[in-house]
């Protein structure tokens, strides 16, 4: 994307054994100017169209992209009509590469390690319980990653295997302690190889782990607040959601809230435990069935983020059309509570 990433992707993938590969032409050279994209984010919309139109014009079975200093990735993949592409999100990327290393490597490591921070998806938290794996979350931001890894590392002798964060972050194995979409690149490549060796394509698998764990789905909402009126608000808010938290939202009851500023759990029982973690101006809430929210000021913009995550149980013969409707729709009112109980 106009970046300095493409030679290395490009040799990463070879040695992986991709030979057909088609960068996009126009995006290919770096270019401090951006000149083809509003802003040089995968994330942003719109910056993803140049290389929707080479992959319909090549009929490429898969798009990666990295931002321009390679250290994200945003992928995108064939949809289930066959007309287009639909793009991952963070979390869905995120947990289908940990998902690889979780149930197919053929000799994994007697203790495996999984990291994620504390707004990306519950999901991966889910998978590694299940499976028998170590599982830590951290304060967001790549460096949380990287140290928490290496510190649980040194203290339990554990193999640190991946961690990524909702915001396109990856990081595989231990050569890069820092997110690095160039590894994330050569991986997902080979588990989409390897997944259609198998029959399968990227969906399916989704649809396996979500059958499997949970379906989950996120979403992330801001609130303005510019000006010192604003940055007030903003403490306003924080400030009564710490005080009063709800108890119930929706059809959903509370069952615990962190409060990282205070590093305390509180369960609905009045229970507290201590949380392992800096202090930092965060609220979490643990909702019953495996959904959550947090709510945090953003760190360099006047506004208040909220992320939400639900888990919706899907029935043995239910589509999964069926169960994501299901599951977006009390997202929605999840969503709508919160947000009046914040105001």
């Amino acid at each position: 994307m106009h970046g300095v990433g493409l030679a290395t992707a490009m040799e990463a993938l070879k040695r992986a054994g991709f030979d057909q590969v088609v960068p996009v032409a126009s995006q290919a050279a770096p270019n401090g100017e951006f000149p083809t994209v509003h802003f040089p984010n995968p994330e942003e919309p719109g910056a993803m169209d140049l290389a929707f139109a080479t992959a319909k014009e090549t009929g490429a079975d898969l798009i990666l992209a990295n931002d321009p200093d390679a250290d994200r990735l945003a992928v995108a993949v064939p949809n289930r009509d066959g007309d287009g592409f639909l793009q991952l999100s963070g979390n869905q990327v995120g947990v289908l590469l940990a998902h690889y290393y979780l149930a197919y490597d053929p000799s994994p490591p007697k203790d495996r390690l999984f990291v994620t921070t504390i707004v990306s998806s519950p999901m991966l938290g889910a998978m590694a319980r299940q499976e028998g794996a170590r599982y830590e979350e951290t304060l967001t931001g790549f460096k949380w990653i990287a140290n928490r890894a290496m510190q649980v590392e040194a203290d339990t002798g554990t193999t640190f295997i991946a961690g990524y964060e909702e915001a396109l972050g990856y990081t595989i194995g231990t050569a890069v302690r820092d997110k690095d979409g160039v590894s994330a690149v050569a991986v997902f490549a080979e588990m989409t190889a390897y997944l259609r060796s198998q029959g399968r394509s990227i969906l399916d698998e989704l649809e396996l782990m979500y059958r499997k764990y949970g379906l989950y789905v996120s979403r992330q909402v801001s609130r303005w607040h510019r000006g010192l009126d604003g940055a007030q608000r903003i403490q306003q808010i924080m400030a009564k959601l710490r005080a009063a938290p709800p108890s119930r939202l929706e059809d959903f009851d509370v069952v615990a809230v962190r409060d990282y500023q205070q590093q305390l759990r509180t369960q609905r029982d009045g229970t507290r435990t201590t949380l392992d973690l800096p202090k930092s101006n965060v609220l979490s809430f643990e909702l019953e069935g495996g959904s959550r929210i947090v709510a945090r000021p953003s760190g360099t913009e006047p506004k208040i983020k909220f992320y939400f995550d639900h888990r919706e149980v899907m029935h043995p013969e239910e589509s999964l059309p069926s169960a994501e409707k299901r599951a977006n729709e009390r997202l929605d009112r999840l969503v709508n509570a919160f947000l009046q109980a914040a105001e």
